[in-house]
């Protein structure tokens, strides 16, 4: 199967192009909008055809022309539309303002979202740039469509729905993976039942059983209060899975226990690789193991994307 154009909004690692391999399926352009320098070198180099076109805020389209900041792209009918806006906004460990501008005002639809943009309101974060992906969706109107997005409250949840047309599927990539990460997914390629099966794997078979623990440093008692504390919100050798990935390694709730909490780690960069089901061929070898945590972070289960994409074969 071939698909003849593919658009990727917030591509990052190009995740979606990952699944795309791993699944067979064969598309004649890429387009992937991304601004992150780090991203767009490592999606470069493990796909070189990858057509990179910059802000999506400066992305359009009408009548088979692409819009972009590197020029114009003559098209035609777009198969596929991806991507996971930004979530920071919505998360429940975040600052929870959802999409608004920097004055407070909540923004619900998408007409509201243009018009203040042409009245050149700033806006919270990033989040708001999910009516991005809504503008071209509309634009484009795409064979097939697929949006990612963090486990919302119910409020922006039924704002994502209601602008979308359809319910959100639930999946936490604990089912493929052996780490925690609850995701909506709003998408027309599989019907609303659609489920995925639990792999039961388990954080005890994926670590790195030879990279050493070290004693716990001051400074962590320091964030977490008493030692009665340190088994709250942290990853134990004990636990069944892994919690939700972040942006860095380093982060609180990301360092690895022993099994009496007396020592530490960190979690080793292929670690979070094999958390993200992100394959062996992908060569990160080209940016920093900074960059590559971020990206892994900001990025998607590959495994969950390929459950929904086999069915672009059907």
């Amino acid at each position: 199967m071939e698909i003849e154009n593919v658009i990727s909004i917030f591509d990052g690692m190009s995740g979606g192009q990952i699944a795309l391999k791993e699944v067979g399926i064969d598309f004649k352009n890429y387009f992937a909008s991304e601004i992150e320098p780090s991203s767009i070198k490592i999606t470069k180099y493990n796909f070189p055809n990858t057509i990179h076109i910059g802000d999506v805020r400066n992305i359009s389209y009408k009548n088979g022309i692409l819009k972009t900041d590197n020029g114009e792209y003559n098209i035609g009918k777009v198969g596929l539309l991806i991507g996971g806006s930004p979530c920071q906004n919505f998360s429940f460990i975040g600052n929870k303002k959802g999409m608004t501008t920097k004055e407070g005002i909540e923004i619900t639809t998408l007409e509201q979202y243009l018009k203040l943009k042409e009245e050149g309101f700033e806006f919270q974060g990033q989040s708001y740039l999910f009516w991005e992906y809504i503008r071209l969706k509309k634009e484009i109107n795409p064979t097939n469509f697929f949006l990612e997005n963090i486990k919302m409250s119910k409020k922006w949840k039924d704002i994502f729905s209601n602008i979308v047309g359809l319910e959100p599927i639930f999946i936490n990539s604990s089912l493929v993976s052996f780490a925690s990460r609850p995701r909506y997914y709003w998408t027309d390629i599989v019907p609303q039942d659609f489920n995925v099966e639990d792999k039961g794997l388990k954080l005890k078979d994926n670590l790195d059983n030879n990279l050493p623990f070290r004693e716990v440093i001051p400074t962590f008692y320091k964030k977490w209060g008493d030692k009665q504390r340190i088994d709250k919100g942290v990853n134990w050798v004990g636990n069944e899975k892994l919690n939700c990935l972040t942006t860095k390694l380093c982060h609180t709730n990301q360092y690895l226990f022993n099994e009496d909490y007396s020592k530490m780690r960190m979690l080793s960069i292929d670690e979070a690789r094999r958390a993200q089901t992100i394959p062996d061929w992908y060569d990160y070898s080209v940016i920093s193991k900074t960059d590559f945590e971020k990206c892994v972070g900001n990025g998607w289960t590959i495994d969950v994307i390929v459950e929904f994409f086999n069915h672009l074969k059907t």
